[in-house]
């Protein structure tokens, strides 16, 4: 088996893990915590506001920072296996080093 087929192999049980419920709740505080500390990061530069007010616009929405992190900080455990669920693994590319262009 390659180590292509390995990653794969090993992705497809972390997925089926994640369908299944099998982590811990404290992993999705910590997600939580990750996305709200890079949202709050956003006023540390003009372009990430910028960002920040085109997804407001191509989401027709008026979104404040503070309604962000409060949406982000009601996902439960439960939330992310609802959409787990729903995802299906279509595609995958893998990039190999080297520097052989013929």
């Amino acid at each position: 088996i390659g180590n292509e087929e390995k990653t794969m192999n090993l992705i497809e049980k972390q997925i089926d893990r994640m369908k299944s419920g099998d982590f811990a709740d404290e992993m999705v505080n910590v997600a939580q915590k990750m996305l709200i500390n890079s949202l709050r990061s956003t006023y540390d530069s003009a372009n990430a506001i910028f960002g920040l007010i085109y997804r407001n616009v191509i989401l027709n929405s008026d979104d404040t920072l503070e309604k962000m992190i409060e949406d982000i900080n009601k996902v439960s455990k439960d939330d992310v296996v609802n959409v787990m669920n729903k995802l299906e693994f279509n595609l995958s590319y893998v990039l190999k080093g080297g520097m052989d262009c013929e």
